[in-house]
């Protein structure tokens, strides 16, 4: 309920209640990646300046945890898609470089071999998104280019679609 209005403050201490009662033995409540992915929803949907801050916050602990062995929390391309939605609606400075960081860090995790974290169609358009809002035609541009290179070459995850066109195309407008 917190996520759908997004309370993401509040459905984050909800989470930190359910951590600190696994902790101390109670097993019922022991989070999971949907426990961590719907505060990341929170975040993405709150008007929050700290959203992005918060919710990239959200994923690392999720990686922490998964990688201590603790909980069964390994992120997935949707967990990183969310705080890169987070980043693409923000009105920070630097928010679409941010976003960028982070599709190349998918990149440098997928190419280690986690299958899991490929960036796909959804991931190259929320940051080709954050660069059209800053008006930033030559970075959208360059990574559709980059997508359709991707695709042609046999990535098929990655085809570009009519948003990735438009959003460029409309931008590209904006400039003539």
């Amino acid at each position: 309920a917190y996520s759908k209005t997004g309370n993401a403050e509040k459905a984050e201490a909800l989470l930190d209640e359910m951590y600190t009662a696994f902790v101390k033995g109670n097993e019922s409540v022991k989070p999971n990646v949907q426990s961590f992915a719907t505060v990341l929803d929170a975040w993405s949907k709150s008007t929050s300046p700290e959203a992005p801050q918060r919710a990239e916050q959200i994923l690392s602990r999720m990686l922490k945890h998964f990688e201590s062995g603790e909980l069964d929390t390994k992120p997935n391309v949707v967990s990183y898609n969310t705080v890169i939605n987070c980043w693409a609606k923000s009105r920070q400075q630097g928010g679409a470089q941010r976003a960028e960081a982070i599709l190349r860090e998918m990149q440098d995790r997928h190419k280690a071999g986690d299958e899991v974290l490929k960036p796909n169609v959804t991931t190259y358009n929320l940051v080709i998104n954050a660069y059209a809002k800053r008006e930033n035609a030559e970075k959208a541009e360059a990574l559709l280019d980059e997508m359709y290179d991707d695709f042609v070459n046999g990535d098929k995850s990655v085809k570009p679609n009519v948003r990735s066109f438009t959003t460029v195309l409309d931008l590209s407008l904006l400039h003539i």
